[in-house]
């Protein structure tokens, strides 16, 4: 039998995961910045590091939902749905996520949220094969998956109040 690389109901190590691909997101919008200063180039067409970088946000979106489920339930299903992702946390935990939404976002209303979530509900599956979706939009879901990960790491956070996981920062 293989060995498992690691314990993936640990929220810890989901929260790893996350701020990993939320790094990988980082780095490869830093090289699609760069690549158009070097080649000169507004082009609004998207490249293969575009898709990669949505995909690795996306991804990094689930795996934050996925520890805070762990951290506040002990386990999370296995789901790529954002949304259900989300509605599966507990009434109080999704309020605090809000609240710490609301910090980063401030002009979010409960429809905007909603229709955020439901447009971006399954990304991860979408932007696998974004070959397959070149005629969508994406550049709305940056924005938005990214305030979401900065309030789900807060919340998570907080769920140490006196002892926090050191070596994470902001998504």
């Amino acid at each position: 039998m293989a060995k498992k690389l690691i314990d993936a109901k640990n929220p810890d190590n989901i929260l790893q995961w996350a701020q990993d691909f939320s790094d990988a997101h980082a780095i490869l919008e830093a090289h699609n910045i760069a690549t158009r200063v070097k080649t000169a180039t507004d082009s609004t067409l998207p490249g293969a590091c575009d898709f990669s970088s949505t995909v690795c946000l996306a991804f990094s979106q689930e795996c934050y939902l996925k520890a805070l489920l762990a951290i506040s339930k002990g386990e999370y299903p296995r789901e790529h749905d954002l949304k259900k992702l989300f509605k599966a946390l507990a009434p109080d935990v999704q309020a605090r996520v809000w609240a710490a939404l609301r910090k980063h976002d401030p002009g979010l209303n409960d429809a905007g949220f909603d229709k955020c979530m439901t447009e971006n509900a399954n990304a991860f599956e979408i932007w696998r094969y974004a070959f397959e979706h070149l005629d969508t939009e994406f550049s709305h879901f940056t924005s938005f998956a990214l305030d979401l990960n900065k309030a789900l790491l807060d919340v998570y956070l907080n769920f140490y109040p006196e002892n926090p996981p050191t070596g994470f920062g902001q998504p």
